[in-house]
């Protein structure tokens, strides 16, 4: 089967019409304005106010990063630019809301530069400090340490301001190798053994990732991506919600196009071959190669927005984006 080279190929691969993506877009993008509207004006007798403002406190933000994050995986299918937007709006309210997965989605993203100039430092000593954290709750839950891990493993700036122990992290981590992450319910392990790859990993001399290296990082990606394209054959077979974009199932999984940027950067020398790679491996899956090209497209569009996204993780912005 012909590779996926952009993202009017990936469209016409799974059958689906931009319209109807914009749409969805649109919808889960102008449900959290709402809620953060309603977050702002605290007021008892509006809808919107009580929807942003449940019992539990990390709730409220949490519901408003998953509305990003959905408008953020619906737009990745049709415009990079505001799907890495529409991400790091995620990332922002998923850190209120005291979760890792916040940090994640940003450092998968943004480079070193941008993540500090953003703040993460701070971000990231609030989180890998549970007593310091108003949710203590989410941030000391084993999927969410592990989205930390993964972001200060990946990441040599996050790295520096980190005063834990990496290694000792990963190993109790260990303990909950079969619990699942994210939509897909991917196990846990393979997360860890992706996080360990990059804590051994030692840059070579050159620009370009060692052979051994391209390929380890690609075997295990490209597991997940197949793991991803299965679920999306079997939502497939409703073939009403699917051209509806109306099935329960997540067709851009933004916190693996995340992942992939994480493993395969940072920079475009290093993650190009891992990607490419990821995409040789899947060829004969055009659903399996969906995550690589999300995540190439992600990692091209983030520099033109990296003035914006650190306006939005500094809570600096007002929604003026298009």
């Amino acid at each position: 089967m012909a590779p996926l080279r952009n993202l009017a190929d990936a469209r016409s691969a799974l059958g689906l019409q931009e319209e109807k993506l914009r749409a969805r877009a649109g919808f889960y993008r102008a449900y959290a304005r709402n809620l953060e509207n309603g977050r702002a004006r605290q007021s008892e007798g509006d809808v919107w106010a009580r929807l942003a403002r449940p019992a539990e406190p990390w709730a409220g933000p949490a519901v408003i990063a998953s509305s990003y994050r959905m408008a953020a995986q619906y737009a990745a299918l049709f415009d990079p630019l505001l799907a890495a937007v529409l991400m790091m709006r995620a990332s922002r309210a998923y850190l209120d809301a005291g979760a890792a997965f916040g940090l994640f989605l940003a450092a998968g993203a943004l480079s070193d530069d941008a993540l500090l100039a953003a703040g993460a430092d701070r971000e990231l000593s609030g989180l890998s400090t549970p007593s310091r954290n108003r949710n203590a709750t989410v941030a000391t839950d084993p999927v969410q340490q592990a989205y930390l891990l993964l972001a200060v493993a990946a990441r040599p700036a996050l790295r520096e301001h980190f005063s834990g122990d990496l290694s000792a992290l990963l190993s109790r981590l260990a303990a909950y190798g079969l619990e699942p992450v994210g939509s897909q319910g991917v196990p846990l392990e393979q997360y860890l053994g992706i996080a360990q790859v990059l804590l051994e990993y030692e840059p070579p001399v050159g620009l370009h990732p060692s052979r051994s290296f391209v390929d380890e990082i690609a075997a295990r990606l490209a597991v997940i991506s197949r793991a991803h394209a299965d679920v999306l054959h079997t939502g497939q077979r409703n073939s009403y919600l699917w051209q509806n974009e109306a099935a329960a199932l997540n067709i851009v999984d933004l916190g693996q196009t995340a992942l992939f940027n994480l493993a395969a950067g940072p920079g475009l020398l290093r993650s190009e071959p891992v990607l490419d790679r990821v995409g040789e491996l899947t060829e004969d899956d055009p659903f399996a190669q969906l995550t690589a090209l999300t995540a190439q497209e992600t990692a091209q569009a983030a520099p033109f927005i990296t003035e914006l996204a650190v306006r939005i993780l500094r809570h600096q912005d007002n929604q003026q984006e298009g």
